[in-house]
């Protein structure tokens, strides 16, 4: 899959550090571009023309990540450019892509006959429901986080992340939970995502941490029904 990647270098470094991670983690086959972009803190772009950048790779995948009004509305006119068959363009704080500039883009993408997904919180994201390939391929691996996890002695002895938060949050998780209680670990799980730390603003970062805690409440509930099963199958 061939996806670009574009990101506001802000002070808050939310996008370059999915930026980053994806780039750093991104599957055997993928060819992930990225592309820096000014802050763009403009209330209207009249001559949004004159803020796509040239040269831009032509890709399946446009992956936005908007940190201001600005990016959001050159949305369109960047996925024409790049001839992207599907945009995702997450919102982990709404200051930056209020709903109704939300809605703008998604009819602007429709006329354009362009797919989009826009997760709140990005890490919500996951391949239910979703039914153009290239977003179902991009949410089977980032997304919504899934573990697996090995306990001995009610203690935690590893953690494989299944698939990882957008941010590269679940590693951290995953390496922090190590030794911890099994009762304990969700609980854990939630406030090792906010030390990682989580970059959504007050409003959102809450949510995330929730849904890291029942991505560890669901691990632990397959590894129990796992083990109930080889304890039938051995009786």
């Amino acid at each position: 899959m061939r996806l670009l990647i574009l990101y506001q270098e802000t002070g808050r470094g939310w996008g370059n550090r999915i930026a980053r991670f994806i780039s750093a983690t991104a599957p055997e086959g993928w060819e992930v571009e990225t592309q820096k972009m000014p802050a763009l803190n403009l209330p209207v772009i009249d001559n949004p023309e004159a803020f796509v950048p040239e040269n831009l790779p032509r890709v399946e995948l446009l992956l936005a990540l908007v940190e201001s009004s600005g990016l959001a509305q050159l949305i369109p006119d960047i996925a024409e450019t790049v001839q992207a068959e599907a945009v995702i363009a997450p919102v982990d704080f709404e200051t930056g892509f209020p709903p109704g500039l939300q809605n703008q883009v998604k009819e602007q993408l429709a006329e354009r006959e362009i797919a989009l997904l826009i997760p709140e919180p990005f890490c919500s994201l996951t391949e239910r429901g979703v039914k153009h390939k290239k977003l179902r391929q991009f949410a089977e691996v980032y997304g919504r986080p899934e573990f697996e996890l090995d306990y001995d002695n009610q203690k935690i002895a590893g953690v494989e992340v299944l698939r990882s938060s957008p941010c590269g949050g679940s590693p951290a998780v995953a390496k922090e939970l190590q030794a911890d209680r099994i009762t304990e670990a969700a609980r854990k799980s939630g406030l090792y995502h906010q030390y990682y730390p989580c970059k959504a603003s007050v409003d959102i970062i809450h949510r995330s941490a929730y849904i890291t805690e029942a991505a560890i409440k669901r691990a632990r509930q397959r590894k129990e029904s796992k083990d109930d099963e080889n304890l039938s199958e051995a009786r």
